[in-house]
């Protein structure tokens, strides 16, 4: 093997495939781009309106339809507008039974 002359061309070649990686990834290093310009002022001192007035509407997420299923009048209520009721409660009482 020590009488091949291919081996001594070896560190050779090593040696320039090396120095070609080297200078291929020698790259020139990015300029920073220049500071934005900008303005400056002195702050304002204004009274600032905390709340406001807007006119709208709002829907509820859920809502139900109470309907007769009986004619008659209603002895009383069981329940205050908006108060949330909860299943197999008794809410209005009419002449003949709770409902």
């Amino acid at each position: 093997m020590k009488d091949n002359p291919d081996w001594r061309l070896i560190p050779r070649d090593l040696l320039v495939v090396m120095s070609l990686t080297f200078f291929a990834s020698c790259k020139p290093q990015p300029v920073a781009p220049p500071p934005a310009e900008v303005s400056v002022t002195q702050p304002l001192m204004k009274e600032v309106t905390e709340w406001d007035d807007f006119t709208g509407r709002i829907e509820p997420i859920k809502s139900v339809e109470v309907r007769a299923r009986v004619s008659g009048y209603l002895n009383s209520i069981h329940f205050k507008d908006g108060q949330e009721v909860k299943g197999g409660r008794s809410v209005v009482c009419d002449r003949s039974e709770t409902l």
